[in-house]
């Protein structure tokens, strides 16, 4: 009968029992088959002392070693499953965005990545953990700060709100009634797309006509 793990620690577990050896064996058959776990980051799982979210290809690999579906795999760390890539449904011309526009882009996913994280917190009457980080490599120490300001937010990362802007958990607002463009952190972005690139793609004015006129 197959286990189903209810948790990443008793998903370690799983994986230890079904490899049927120690963690540093099955990091290496990780590594052979081309997966990305270490011992270090199974050993903690197993233990209960892992202080991170897990990435999505360390969750992907566990489910293999696990020899359980990716699915399940996911719900026993607590996250979402994910869909299928953006990059693969991005209509054509995308990759011809200037600058500019890509920021935009980019800015408007985090927003709604945002908006997304605090409906689910809202629906399902949960906190979510602030000792779990975000997974970082061996002997690194986990990442703090960053957010909206840093520009190196990872998907479904929350993004702090800038100082004097209250998040919309703490205004009340309902992500479906929130209009995306009074956004604070889009109203960020544009203040600050517009104060680096000035009126770029604006046709500029002659002063000699403003003198003719």
């Amino acid at each position: 009968m197959e286990r189903t793990p209810t948790s990443l620690q008793e998903l370690a577990q799983l994986v230890i029992d079904v490899q049927g050896t120690s963690a540093r064996q099955v990091a290496l058959r990780a590594e052979a088959k081309g997966l990305k776990l270490t011992d270090t980051t199974l050993n903690q799982m197993k233990s209960g002392s892992y202080k991170f979210v897990p990435r999505e290809d360390t969750v992907r690999a566990l489910a293999e070693l696990a020899g359980i579906s990716v699915e399940a795999a996911f719900h026993a760390a607590g996250l979402p499953v994910p869909g299928p890539p953006l990059a693969d449904e991005l209509p054509p011309g995308s990759d011809n965005l200037s600058p500019k526009s890509r920021a935009a882009v980019i800015q408007m996913l985090r927003v709604l990545i945002d908006l997304e994280s605090n409906h689910d917190e809202h629906t399902e009457h949960e906190e979510q953990p602030d000792a779990r980080e975000r997974e970082e490599p061996d002997g690194a120490a986990p990442a703090r700060g960053g957010g909206a300001r840093g520009g190196d937010a990872r998907a479904g990362e929350k993004t702090a709100a800038p100082a004097g802007v209250p998040a919309p958990e703490d205004a009340g607002v309902r992500p479906e009634d929130l209009d995306l463009a009074a956004h604070p952190y889009m109203e960020l972005s544009r203040d600050r797309q517009d104060a680096a690139w000035g009126d770029v793609g604006e046709e500029s004015q002659d002063p000699g006509d403003e003198a003719g006129a």
